[in-house]
């Protein structure tokens, strides 16, 4: 299945998997790390996301974002890169 085709995400329960439509806000933190990986191999195809949480994702970096975001919340990382960001970033 191809999620980037689909324009969806997983989202994970204790008993299921099930896909919901790509939302304008994300939390990354909400999923395990199977699912960020996924997540962030895709995210650039994600054309609505407006808001990215990544705080406290043990992330190194960040992968290219798509040109709708507008707020970046990625403290308690190590980053150390970050993608080209967009002029319209409000919040980061």
């Amino acid at each position: 299945m191809n999620l980037r085709t689909l324009n969806i995400i997983p989202f994970v329960n204790a008993k299921t998997a099930v896909f919901v439509p790509l939302p304008k806000y994300l939390n990354l933190s909400n999923y395990n790390n199977e699912i960020k990986q996924i997540i962030l191999s895709n995210i650039k195809n994600y054309k609505k996301l407006e808001t990215f949480y990544c705080n406290s994702c043990n992330l190194d970096e960040l992968p290219d974002l798509p040109k709708s975001i507008i707020h970046l919340y990625c403290g308690y990382n190590n980053l150390i890169k970050l993608p080209k960001l967009q002029n319209s970033l409000q919040v980061l």
